[in-house]
């Protein structure tokens, strides 16, 4: 049994077969860790071959690019299972699953994940009521910002989530701490990041003047000014 637990692995290229992480049978648990930005020929975040097991819990897999698979692909008769994971905003230039496909892997969501290409082939995934999923045509955007080191770390990455993000408070209540071993602030996140701080939302200055000409007949000017995270909503 390997487990990696609150860890990043980004950034990583292989110019040939599989990318950040290549499990060949056995069981494997990952939980709380960020694998972004890595580039493979397949694969380029996780693959996931052999007899045997694994559980996605609270990762964020995003970001990765692969040449011929998707980010994440199971097969050999695999069993896979994730909750409370975001896999979105991955890219293949050869293949419409860019985030998660497989052959002949047991695939079972028990919730709260968010993928932004949730219609793959190769096998059937019966997503849950807390699931959010996209598709190839619309994929979901779970709207995070790119890897940084949030919250003051210096040796691991994560993603966190921008102003109206739908991972927000959308977690697993059960899913306990972060990838920095902070506490979830009010209702979970999902993925493995959980904010500190709410998003700041956008706040507007208004400035202006108006001089009346007469009855009925004025000119004015109008500046408003905006800070925070796009995109806006007005109401």
């Amino acid at each position: 049994t390997a487990f990696l637990t609150a860890n990043s692995i980004c950034g990583d290229t292989a110019t040939a077969g599989y990318g950040a992480i290549n499990s060949q049978g056995g069981t494997l648990m990952l939980t709380r860790n960020t694998i972004s930005g890595n580039v493979a020929q397949q694969a380029s975040a996780l693959r996931l071959g052999g007899a045997g097991s694994s559980t996605l819990s609270s990762n964020t897999i995003v970001d990765n690019t692969s040449i011929t698979t998707s980010a994440v692909t199971g097969d050999i008769s695999i069993m896979v299972e994730m909750d409370n994971n975001i896999i979105a905003k991955n890219v293949s230039a050869g293949n419409p699953d860019i985030d998660i496909s497989g052959g002949a892997a047991l695939v079972n969501s028990n919730g709260y994940n968010f993928v932004g290409v949730g219609d793959a082939t190769g096998f059937a995934i019966t997503w849950q009521a807390s699931d959010s999923t996209g598709t190839f045509a619309m994929p979901a955007d779970p709207m995070i910002d790119t890897a940084a080191f949030n919250e003051g770390a210096t040796i691991t990455k994560t993603h966190a989530p921008q102003c109206l993000s739908p991972i927000v408070d959308a977690g697993n209540p059960a899913a306990g701490a972060d990838q920095y071993g902070n506490p979830a602030l009010g209702l979970s996140d999902m993925g493995a990041y959980e904010k500190q701080s709410a998003p700041s939302l956008p706040t507007a200055t208004l400035s202006g003047s108006v001089a009346g000409c007469g009855t009925g007949e004025y000119n004015d000017s109008l500046q408003v000014d905006f800070t925070g995270t796009a995109p806006f909503t007005f109401s």
